[in-house]
């Protein structure tokens, strides 16, 4: 359900064109209705009808119209429309950053009474140590970056996903805004498309992880003899997916937040400007546990305090043979 959505005036009044007073009422109630129902709603003649309050022939004559100006569209029995397909994205974008800022500011904020905390811990808390510096940061850094993706729009996401493709060396084709048709992007290693195979690409960004379903979509439209599938979902994928993606036909690869993220650092300098302008990341540097340990170890022997001096010629103190 989307509880709040923005509102755009110039887009309400581009989706009025072409309709009449009449199909763009209807038009708005069964909008309405679909962000109530988290984007979808059954293509039942009898239950739209009954919501708008008209002949159920009324609103079959008018949902002709709004299918055919492609406002409205039918997919596995449920009405939906490419507006709240938008909002109800939006909407779970904005909860999936809220999560991932909550996650990074408790990180953060645990990290800071890490810092100046000098009380000695508790038992309970000294059984579970704090995380060692390195560990805090790059968990706050994976839950910022989280957070920035999945606000990113949709399309912008398909960008980010070509341009790392185009860092790979793939020669890469967006599809339009719009209905898709199952392929956000298609890439090839040469320009003419000659070599094979080719990668089908479905890009999905929503709180939700992708299912058997979304991956089954995917290989459906595949050619075998030519393509491979590559799905891209930045909330992961639930077991079902990946057994799917894995035993069940034409071979599709998943690429998750941690897939995708590692392949991103490791060809970001060799993307397009207009991809790493979508996430651009700098290197933080941490000195490495190998070498904190060795660090720890001090290359000039230290007497105690209490120790006397001894002078040149008359021996050692505390076992330390002064040169």
């Amino acid at each position: 359900m989307v509880d709040w959505y923005r509102g755009d005036p110039h887009a309400d009044i581009e989706s009025a064109k072409g309709l009449t007073f009449e199909e763009f009422g209807a038009y708005c109630v069964v909008l309405a209705l679909l962000r109530l129902r988290a984007g979808a709603i059954p293509d039942d003649d009898r239950f739209i009808a009954g919501w708008y309050r008209c002949d159920v022939r009324i609103w079959r004559r008018l949902r002709e119209r709004l299918i055919a100006h492609e406002r409205l569209y039918v997919s596995d029995g449920m009405l939906r429309s490419p507006a709240a397909d938008d909002d109800v994205a939006a909407a779970a974008r904005r909860h999936a950053a809220a999560q991932a800022a909550g996650r990074a500011s408790v990180l953060s904020r645990r990290a800071e009474a890490s810092d100046s905390n000098d009380v000695d811990p508790t038992p309970a808390l000294a059984a579970a140590p704090e995380p060692p510096l390195i560990e805090r940061a790059r968990a706050q850094a994976q839950a910022e970056i989280a957070a920035h993706i999945q606000g990113l729009g949709p399309y912008d996401m398909q960008d980010l996903v070509a341009g790392l493709l185009q860092a790979m060396g793939y020669v890469t084709t967006v599809a339009p805004p719009g209905p898709d048709g199952g392929t956000d992007i298609l890439a090839r290693k040469d320009p003419l498309g000659v070599a094979t195979p080719q990668l089908r690409v479905q890009v999905k960004q929503c709180a939700a992880r992708a299912g058997r379903e979304d991956v089954a979509a995917l290989r459906g439209v595949l050619d075998p003899a030519r393509e491979v599938g590559l799905f891209v979902a930045t909330a992961g994928f639930t077991r079902d997916a990946r057994h799917e993606a894995a035993h069940c036909g034409a071979p599709v690869t998943l690429l998750g937040f941690d897939e995708f993220l590692e392949l991103w650092t490791r060809h970001q300098d060799d993307a397009p400007e207009a991809a790493r302008a979508h996430l651009r990341l700098a290197p933080v540097h941490f000195l490495a546990a190998e070498a904190r340990r060795v660090g720890t170890r001090d290359p000039i022997p230290r007497l105690p305090p209490d120790a006397d001096m001894p002078w040149p010629g008359t021996g050692s103190a505390a076992g330390v043979e002064m040169m």
